[in-house]
């Protein structure tokens, strides 16, 4: 069991909604970020890739529902 906490810029990630945090507002391909963390740490340790899962609050939340851009 592998858990990773990646922390948005200023606490925040670009869900693509209209609230506009200053990741939205600064378009940041944070999808990317995360498909990128995921692949790394896969290089590192053994990772089942249809066991991956991911999870988030408020527009962490929204950003794990955005399709990869």
């Amino acid at each position: 069991f592998l858990t990773a906490y990646p922390n948005g810029v200023h606490c925040c990630w670009n869900g693509g909604d209209v609230d506009k945090s200053h990741a939205e507002k600064a378009r940041l391909e944070d999808v990317g970020f995360v498909s990128a963390l995921i692949f790394d740490i896969s290089r590192r340790v053994c990772v089942e890739p249809r066991r991956v899962f991911v999870s988030g609050f408020y527009n962490g939340g929204r950003l794990t529902q955005r399709p990869r851009l």
